[in-house]
């Protein structure tokens, strides 16, 4: 899949960015399918309930991996693992702030704050990756 990068236009839209990215919509038809939500979260940003539900509405398929495997309260080695899905979402640590950025299947990241390529290591951390597929 062919990822074309997006711009966020905002401090906390970093996600309505990503999905743009994940789906191919332009940025702003999501904003847009997020208005009703985006009115009364935009000070936050798109949380993990609604990331989730758009992308299973638009026939996306996840798997999550955090940091730190809950049941066992261990971190996961190795870590970040090695991209495993077509497109993948990450929530990383930029700047002191939690961050949305997409990296596809070879691993090239693809973050909306800043166009330039990057590697996942160079953020301070990654704090979960989502894998994404197409139904």
């Amino acid at each position: 899949m062919a990822i074309q990068w997006v711009e966020q236009r905002g401090e906390t839209d970093c996600v309505i960015a990503c999905l743009a990215m994940v789906t191919g919509l332009p940025y702003d038809v999501v904003l847009d399918e997020f208005s009703a939500y985006w009115d009364i979260y935009h000070e936050e940003g798109v949380g993990d309930n609604a990331f989730y539900q758009y992308l299973s509405e638009k026939g996306y398929l996840v798997q999550t991996f955090k940091r730190v495997y809950e049941p066992t309260q261990h971190p996961r080695t190795p870590w970040p693992p090695a991209p495993f899905a077509p497109v993948h979402v990450l929530g990383v640590d930029y700047l002191g702030d939690e961050h949305g950025i997409v990296m596809d299947a070879d691993g090239i990241v693809f973050d909306p704050y800043n166009e330039k390529k990057i590697g996942v290591y160079d953020y301070e951390t990654v704090y979960e990756i989502v894998g994404i597929w197409k139904k």
